[in-house]
């Protein structure tokens, strides 16, 4: 049986290699492919629940740009100064908002939103393409108040949609490629402060 040192060390070099993964704005699936493997072996690695042998953990290192000494030294700086918060992402889907949740997460700064109430959202309607695409994740804040040009996930006629909001000479709207909508025929659920590609397997 291992010891507790040797996978706790498994898990600590396994959350390294997500974090400088994310950093480099890969998906797991991007890497697994620069590496010639499946992403199956990368998730096993990154919960630390599969040892991972010496060539691999050089070879993620260059994929990544980074030393392998700074995922397996005891405090790498380059990895250690960023903490990331992990935000649930759903689809976009359902009357109360947001669908059913994926397994899927957003990574954002910690420092960026400490205190938000955020959650994540796959895209699904091409109403605001190119600017938002189906499959983009938004990360979204419940607590901000919109301002002209932002951009709104709200509940429109027991839809969830992600649109424009407008506002000109004291009157607010939402926006899109194809339609505008009254803000009082929409519940507004926050405002879209990160965008990025899903990172899901196709």
């Amino acid at each position: 049986m291992e010891g507790r040192y040797i996978m706790e060390r498994r898990k600590l070099i396994g959350k390294r290699i997500e974090l400088a993964r994310v950093l480099k704005g890969m998906s797991r699936l991007q890497l697994a492919k620069a590496m010639g493997m499946s992403d199956v072996s990368i998730g096993r690695w990154e919960r630390g629940t599969q040892p991972i042998r010496l060539e691999n953990l050089y070879d993620i290192a260059q994929a990544l740009g980074q030393n392998i000494h700074d995922f397996l030294q005891e405090d790498p700086p380059s990895l250690n100064d960023v903490l990331l918060r992990a935000v649930p992402v759903t689809t976009q889907a359902g009357s109360a908002g947001p669908g059913a949740p994926s397994e899927e997460y957003a990574y954002l700064p910690a420092a960026v939103a400490p205190k938000a109430d955020l959650f994540g959202l796959e895209v699904v309607g091409s109403c605001l393409v190119p600017q938002v695409n189906p499959g983009d994740i938004l990360v979204v804040d419940r607590n901000l108040t919109p301002r002209d040009g932002d951009l709104v996930v709200a509940v429109v006629d027991d839809s969830c949609v992600v649109k424009r909001f407008r506002q000109s000479d004291g009157r607010s709207w939402l926006e899109s490629n194809d339609e505008d909508i009254s803000i009082e025929s929409a519940t507004i659920q926050g405002v879209v402060i990160s965008k990025s590609q899903s990172t899901r397997r196709t």
